[in-house]
């Protein structure tokens, strides 16, 4: 029995015939009982094809190399010398190198083609095509490293020598460091040209921006008759009192809805001191949610400060600053604080204490608070009743009511009362909003934050550098925002919002 070959052949064209470019033939055997299996052909064509690709691509750029070196030659004399180092690229066929050249003339050198031509690489630095970055960074954002860094070299092929884990996070942070510095210039330049100080602040005190509360409220009819259909559907003590409920609710179409919270994950500790304390420290990202309409965004920071800066810059890019502004926070008074300081010259903006945060704090507090499970999750059953109609009061008379026999923290109990009192003007009537089709949470019900940091960053015991969480963050919002293959393709980030 003989064995059988897998060729291929692949040409470069060089742009006046194919014979002038570079052509490669490669090969490969394979047994007379693997030519009769589908998977044994598959694998060696794959592999035989693979190898003529970077076989191929190598003798391309290395022929590029030398053509351009030539050509300066003739202009500038000297002799052509291969350098000694390759020029190693990490791409999408896999990991490949190939030959570059200088010009040298009594041991000064006149021009590099590593330097000259493509671009500068530093020691150890492996250049990363597009297509590279476009699969390596939609791994990276859903998954650890580790497996990311598996699922790549396995769909290029890649053996041993394939793209190290290390390499990826190394090439996280700087793209993140990237996007970042380009968002940061980008929001400076918005300012400026809207006449906003770098503080975000409009320095034109004659322009001004939104709609009043007037202007953009629900019409009375519409919310008599969403609090008439509501009121038929649940008993009498879960009813929405009519005057009670008559507040602001905005109208749809005309609102801007702004999800800002906090996130913190394990600090990574590079060394620990002997009898150290123990306790964990956090790296902090703020996470923001742009929504109008159908249309979304992510942005984030370090910093609630920064990141409302950042926001600002958003808005005026997207125009949006003359809508009304509905913010969805967590019960954290220095983010209200800031935001009512950051905002005070916008004329209609609210803040509304996001559904989310409010039923998880009551979870936190009661779990902490109580001793029989049965009590804690009846309690908690009852009080998120009366706190989705906007009844405080109610709610915290019945924390007040709980047999002592069931309590272990009273403590626990009055910081949640607190809670309320202190977010009081923040806390609507969440059955109404939701009767007239208005947001009471991060979008769709899912926690934005999990998108952007949790779901990749708080698992598996996972620990991280400052720099690590927030360039990984980045990189995620950037993919949520579709901005990525851009940035890999063209350097540069739309600030729009996204379908």
């Amino acid at each position: 029995m003989g064995d059988y070959k897998i060729k291929i052949n692949i040409g470069i064209y060089d742009g006046s015939s194919l014979s002038n470019g570079v052509v490669v033939a490669t090969e490969g055997d394979i047994s007379e009982s693997d030519a009769e299996s589908i998977d044994a052909v598959e694998k060696a064509l794959l592999r035989v094809n693979k190898e003529a690709l970077v076989e191929s691509i190598s003798k391309h750029l290395g022929e590029i190399s030398k053509k351009k070196a030539q050509n300066e030659q003739e202009l500038i004399g000297g002799n052509i010398v291969e350098n000694e180092k390759l020029y190693c690229v990490d791409g999408e066929i896999g990991r490949f190198a190939f030959k570059t050249h200088k010009i040298v003339d009594n041991c000064r050198k006149l021009f590099d083609t590593s330097k000259d031509i493509f671009r500068t690489l530093y020691v150890k630095e492996w250049y990363r095509t597009q297509g590279f970055n476009e699969i390596a960074f939609a791994f990276v954002v859903d998954e650890s490293y580790r497996k990311a860094d598996k699922k790549l070299n396995r769909i290029r092929r890649e053996g041993n020598g394939g793209t190290p884990m290390r390499t990826l996070s190394n090439a996280v942070e700087i793209e993140g460091d990237r996007i970042n510095e380009f968002v940061k210039e980008k929001v400076s330049s918005i300012l400026e040209e809207s006449e906003f100080t770098k503080e975000a602040m409009p320095s034109n005190a004659v322009i001004e921006y939104g709609l009043t509360k007037e202007a953009s409220k629900t019409d009375e009819t519409t919310l008599q008759k969403a609090i008439a259909d509501y009121n038929i559907s649940v008993a009498d003590d879960l009813k929405v009192d009519v005057k009670e409920a008559c507040g602001f609710y905005e109208k749809q179409k005309d609102t801007v809805n702004i999800s800002i919270d906090d996130v913190g994950v394990k600090k990574q500790v590079t060394h620990r001191q002997k009898n150290e304390n123990k306790a964990f420290k956090y790296v902090r990202n703020t996470i923001v949610h742009i929504e109008k309409s159908k249309e979304k965004y992510f942005l984030n920071a370090e910093s609630t400060t920064s990141v409302l800066t950042i926001l600002i810059a958003f808005l005026l890019n997207n125009r949006l600053l003359n809508c009304y502004l509905q913010f969805f926070v967590d019960g954290e008074k220095t983010l209200h604080s800031a935001i009512l300081n950051r905002f005070s010259w916008h004329k209609g903006f609210g803040i509304l204490l996001d559904w989310y945060h409010l039923k998880k704090k009551c979870e936190t507090e009661l779990s902490l608070a109580l001793k029989n499970k049965q009590i804690r999750n009846s309690t908690l059953e009852n009080i998120l009743k009366y706190l989705w109609i906007g009844r405080i009061d109610i709610a915290s008379q019945l924390l007040r009511e709980i047999d002592a026999q069931y309590v272990k923290s009273p403590h626990n109990i009055e910081v949640l009362i607190g809670y309320f009192e202190r977010n009081r003007s923040y806390i609507p009537c969440y059955a109404l909003r939701k009767k007239l089709g208005l947001r009471n949470s991060s979008n769709k019900g899912e926690k934005l934050n999990d998108l952007v940091v949790s779901e990749r960053q708080k698992h598996n015991g996972m620990s991280w550098s400052k720099d690590g969480s927030a360039n990984l963050a980045t990189i995620t919002a950037a993919h949520l925002n579709n901005e990525l293959n851009k940035w890999f393709a063209k350097g540069i980030i739309d600030f729009k919002l996204v379908s």
